[in-house]
């Protein structure tokens, strides 16, 4: 008799609980708008992802979300245990139920949302789990989730997604690899959390989800072009789990307005944040600036480069609106192009720690009139400082030994200090490497509202004129331009 009522009850829970999914929606949609998954194992065999409805679950047990009927849920999820394990196949007999409206659910990993196929992979050890061939419908009411073993195998890669109406994705633990274009122009997609044990992703994972608004990174890696074009970005942490941040990952993200890169990174593609044309607040906090990583960034008005940086890539500021630079003095190497087409900076100290300024680092700074050049460096690259126009006072340190090709071509200099002179070097010693015409032709006529006639001086060290107009400490091609060469005085 007490067997009889046993089952009885089993059945009556499967009605009962049947009865509050099929409220959940059906072929009207109802009310859902989020769900939980509730998530078990039993044994070998593993029943996961069972959404409910809120309206269900206030059907089914009137308050799921408040911190005293923990214990309810728990009761919830055994008795769903044991009503499966009474049918036998309650994989079967519950998915039924729940099919019909949208909701995912896998007894013994058997059982998936429409539209999913999987392809073995590892040697046949495991499956990368996709759409089908020609798409699959998901519903954006409920998360995409996976099961976690498919045919007695474990699902560890998600593969194509792309163009999916997919608004949000749950991953499994057992997952470590996300596929190139896995979800790119998932445009329904609004939120995305990448878990610690993802170590693989590959190109443009997430790109052109122009509605994605919140991003959660807990694993190491943030791939090659992974959130390019999410133009819906705002804002993004990244934390100090995270080591590498690909090419272009964040490439075109119109919509975001500040970034922190932490001190745990260290590896930054090219061209990580160019084009992000809202971005106006950045903070460093690790060592290296990567080639045009913040290029095109034309909200982006000043920069503080703190001491932990050792160099800044090439193109790395290049056409910003940057009105003010502070370079801290841990930095060695300015690369090619890093600042260049900074048409609003008016002035730039290079610190004492910098030994190299590369080519073209300062060309097209229209408006640079000011510039200190540490102690240093040893070499100012080709165009270095060209088409600053209105640049009139240079002083070359003692440390130059090399000046490229036109670097300061098309500016308007009336004064040129060079302090290079050591009178105990002899010969070709003296000599520094001097490019073609390093200073090149002031611009015709000047831009600047300088007196008519101004004469170019060129100041050399006490003691070093005849040196100088013999060329033997420095190739004599620059002091052609040179209305007066003269010796600098005792003041």
């Amino acid at each position: 008799m007490k067997y009889t009522i046993k089952f009885l009850g089993i059945i009556a829970l499967i009605v009962i609980i049947g009865f509050g999914l099929s409220a959940c929606g059906g072929g009207s949609g109802g009310n859902c708008n989020h769900n939980k998954n509730v998530e078990w194992i039993d044994g070998d065999d593993e029943y996961c992802m069972v959404p409910f409805c809120e309206d269900c679950q206030k059907y089914i047990y009137d308050d799921w979300y408040t911190a005293t009927t923990e214990r309810r849920k728990h009761t919830l999820q055994d008795e769903i245990v044991q009503a499966a394990t009474a049918a036998n196949d309650g994989s079967e007999t519950i998915s039924k139920k729940c099919v019909n409206d949208g909701c995912n659910y896998y007894g013994n990993a058997t059982y998936s949302t429409s539209g999913l196929s999987y392809t073995l992979i590892n040697n046949n050890t495991a499956y990368r789990v996709s759409k089908q061939t020609g798409g699959g419908y998901y519903d954006p009411n409920f998360p995409l989730t996976f099961p976690t073993r498919y045919e007695g195998k474990q699902v560890t890669e998600i593969g194509d997604f792309s163009k999916e109406k997919v608004s949000k994705v749950l991953f499994h633990d057992g997952i470590n690899k996300i596929s190139n274009n896995a979800f790119s122009e998932c445009t329904f997609l609004t939120e995305i959390t990448i878990p610690a044990g993802i170590t693989s992703i590959g190109d443009a994972a997430f790109s052109y989800c122009k509605n994605l608004e919140s991003i959660t990174i807990q694993n190491e890696i943030i791939g090659n072009v992974m959130f390019a074009f999410c133009t819906g970005l705002t804002e993004i942490t990244i934390p100090d789990s995270v080591t590498s941040i690909g090419e272009r990952a964040f490439y075109d993200c119109t919509g975001l307005t500040e970034i922190t890169i932490p001190a745990s990174v260290t590896s930054i593609g090219y061209k990580a944040f160019t084009d992000c044309s809202g971005l106006e607040s950045i903070t460093i906090q690790n060592k290296i600036i990567g080639d045009e990583m913040f290029s095109h960034c034309f909200s982006l008005t000043e920069i503080t480069i703190p001491d932990s940086v050792t160099s800044i890539g090439s193109g790395a500021f290049s056409w910003t609106s940057l009105e003010k630079i502070i370079i801290g003095n841990s930095v060695q190497t300015i690369g090619d192009g890093a600042f260049s087409f900074c048409s609003s900076l008016t002035e730039i100290t290079i610190p004492d720690s910098v030994t190299s300024i590369g080519n073209w680092v300062f060309r097209d700074c229209f408006n640079l009139e000011k510039i200190i050049i540490g102690s240093s460096v040893q070499t100012i690259g080709d165009y270095a400082f060209r088409n600053c126009y209105i640049l009139t006072e240079i002083t070359i340190p003692a440390s130059v030994k090399s000046i490229g090709d036109r670097a300061f071509d098309r500016c308007s200099l009336i004064l040129i200090t060079l302090k290079r002179w050591d009178s105990t070097l002899s010969g070709n010693d003296r000599i520094t490497t001097i490019g073609s015409n390093p200073f090149g032709y002031r611009t015709e006529p000047p831009l600047i509202p300088i007196e008519p006639n101004t004469d170019l001086r060129i100041v050399v060290p006490k003691g070093s004129l005849l040196a100088y107009q013999e060329g033997n400490y420095w190739n004599d091609s620059f002091l052609k331009l040179a209305d007066r060469i003269e010796e600098e005085n005792d003041e």
